[in-house]
């Protein structure tokens, strides 16, 4: 098998319609178009990620055109399995794509490596940020939330769950062979709920001290009551009904716009990368059938034609 590496062209399907025998894609820049020939049957979504090779004979034509998505994912395959798969392949966290296809009878065995700014699109893509819709909060839904947030907090049983708060004195002897012996003491307050509020409450952690003692010192454990009872009993007394509904609420909004944040500047970023905002100004006023499409093609790289200013 013919081996070649090259590197990694990929587009944005702009047109790719059944019944139609021919494709258009607009490069990763958004300054170039390229047409490609297909079967009757065969569509691609506009705007989906595809890798093409540039035909040597025709510098508007593109070959071996393969989406992105049905390159296979090299995480979901044994190592086996990867020596012998010839079908699409991209290799993580590298995203080396590789295909087999046969030119004059003969396998050959295409290696894509992608560049810094192909290799950040194709990790914006896989993250289905092109696919994403942004969250947008309802009334409905803050309400429905303020009435579960609600009927938690006010059922709520917040002394039984603080006097599950505890503070632990222990201390173990480690040997260590051709090296300093140490004795460690460690002090563990914790408390057996995961609520951010109750949490707040409580100086719940663990802190650690290496100390180095002599040999007679022996191991312990046990419960400090008068830290335990102290801590309980502070928590206790700052503990509000309205607060602990206020910290719940404020969490679950913080989550919501920081996650919705991270979508907008990742869908931002490839928009910008992919420069998206060309593509979705590309022919409004022309349209791509089988009499103009190369004409349009070879005028627009040309710069003859401008779809967008």
């Amino acid at each position: 098998m013919k081996k070649i590496n090259i590197s990694l062209n990929i587009g944005m399907i702009y047109q790719c319609n059944m019944n139609q025998d021919f494709g258009i894609i607009v490069s990763l820049y958004g300054d170039k178009l390229y047409y490609f020939e297909k079967e009757l049957n065969c569509s691609i979504p506009k705007y989906d990620l595809v890798s093409y090779l540039k035909d040597p004979l025709d510098c508007t034509k593109a070959t071996n055109v393969i989406g992105i998505s049905n390159f296979k994912d090299s995480y979901s395959l044994y190592k086996e399995e990867m020596e012998t798969y010839e079908g699409p392949l991209m290799e993580r966290p590298s995203f080396i794509c590789s295909f087999v296809t046969k030119e004059n009878n003969v396998k050959v065995h295409y290696t894509a490596i992608p560049d810094a700014v192909t290799k950040r699109v194709l990790i914006l893509y896989t993250k289905s940020v092109h696919h994403q819709q942004i969250p947008h909060l309802t009334v409905e839904e803050l309400e429905e939330e303020i009435r579960v947030l609600k009927q938690f907090v006010n059922n709520f049983d917040e002394e039984k769950v603080i006097k599950t708060y505890s503070v632990t004195q222990s201390g173990w002897y480690q040997r260590r062979v051709g090296r300093d012996d140490f004795f460690i003491t460690e002090t563990e307050k914790s408390v057996q709920s995961d609520d951010i509020y109750i949490r707040s409450l409580l100086p719940v952690g663990r802190d650690c001290t290496y100390e180095h003692y002599g040999y007679e010192d022996e191991n312990y454990h046990y419960v400090d009551e008068e830290k335990t009872l102290a801590g309980q009993h502070e928590a206790l007394s700052k503990y509000s009904k309205e607060r602990h509904f206020s910290f719940l609420l404020h969490d679950f909004l913080d989550k919501f716009y920081s996650k919705r944040d991270i979508m907008i500047e990742e869908a931002s970023t490839y928009e910008w990368l992919f420069n998206l905002y060309k593509v979705k100004a590309l022919t409004k006023a022309r349209t791509f059938e089988e009499y103009n499409y190369k004409q349009l093609v070879c005028k627009f790289d040309k710069g003859e034609v401008l779809f967008w200013d």
